[in-house]
């Protein structure tokens, strides 16, 4: 009876090395998780938007980037085919695009050329790359998930610019209160709306420079000739805001009436922040619904262990010196 000890003893060590292995592997998982996720800090994010270089208002300017230059002459010869006889579709295409930040002439042209290139290349791309990764698939099978693939990359400019919209109408909506504020400021202190939005797109491009970005621009369009009433409800449509639209249409009743700006300004601004502090009251209501998931599928599994683990460890201990008897 002399190996009972020992057996205890090496089952005592056994629950031992499992409960740090356990431990070991939750926590290495967790801090993988942490490293995959990274900019999710508002504060980091915003400190770093901070630390950005002042934005000049020169540069703002209507042209594709470089690497968009030689798909651009690719894709001359064959501009009539692509872009959409219908001009009712080609200027709502146009305010797609504007709305995810692109906003050259030309950008129409290089959205279906994007999306033609894709299709093309991915298609010989999976006929060729499938076998060649080992994947033994009939040939029906095979052109099946070419053509797959193909939709994908038809497509996927679509989800792109989509997903840029969206973004970007979140970061215009973040910084519209202080670009309200700083505004209201610039219109008690003497200066004239369009002096005002020049003065403010200057100053918040540093920590919001979309906002910045797209009030330097109003004020371009109004130095350049345009009227401040078009100039601004083009903004209205670019961005694509609630808040934007009625700040819009404030401004313009308010020029259009005599009424006080300041006045306006600071009432829409508390107007503003009151629906922002609606909505983070809206995201915190949700936040247990969508940490059911988590909980249930990372923390309850690792608390069962946890709990368990004891229990096994004293079950083994009595069951196997009994069987060994």
């Amino acid at each position: 009876m002399d190996h009972l000890p020992a057996a205890s003893a090496s089952m005592a060590t056994f629950g031992t090395t499992l409960a740090i292995v356990v431990f070991a592997a939750v926590f290495l998982l967790v801090a993988g998780i942490a490293g995959l996720l990274p900019g999710r800090d508002a504060v980091t994010r915003r400190m770093a938007q901070c630390q950005r270089k002042p934005m000049d208002v020169r540069s703002i300017s209507l042209r594709l980037e470089e690497r968009s230059l030689g798909l651009l002459r690719f894709l001359e010869p064959i501009e009539g085919k692509l872009l959409p006889s219908s001009r009712h579709e080609l200027s709502a295409l146009s305010r797609r695009l504007q709305r995810a930040g692109y906003r050259h002439p030309k950008a129409p042209m290089i959205y279906f050329g994007t999306r033609l290139v894709l299709a093309m290349a991915l298609l010989p791309a999976a006929l060729l790359g499938l076998p060649l990764a080992g994947l033994r698939l009939p040939s029906d099978t095979l052109l099946l998930a070419a053509l797959a693939l193909s939709g994908i990359g038809f497509y996927l400019p679509v989800l792109w610019v989509s997903r840029r919209a969206v973004l970007r109408q979140r970061r215009a909506r973040e910084g519209l209160p202080d670009a309200i504020d700083m505004l209201l400021v610039c219109v008690e202190a003497g200066l004239s709306l369009g002096a005002g939005l020049e003065r403010v797109g200057r100053e918040i491009g540093r920590a919001h420079p979309i906002l910045g970005e797209e009030l330097a621009d109003v004020s371009l369009a109004i130095q350049a000739g345009k009227g401040r009433e078009e100039a601004l409800r083009d903004l209205a449509e670019r961005l694509a805001i609630d808040e934007v639209a009625s700040l819009v249409g404030m401004l313009v009743q308010t020029e259009a009436l005599g009424t006080s700006l300041a006045q306006g300004l600071r009432v829409h601004a508390e107007d503003i922040r009151r629906k922002r502090f609606l909505r983070a009251e809206e995201r915190a209501n949700k936040l247990p619904v969508q940490m059911t998931l988590p909980l249930g599928l990372f923390i309850l599994p690792t608390l069962m262990i946890v709990v368990l683990t004891p229990v096994i460890v004293r079950f083994i201990r009595i069951l196997f010196p009994t069987m060994g008897a």
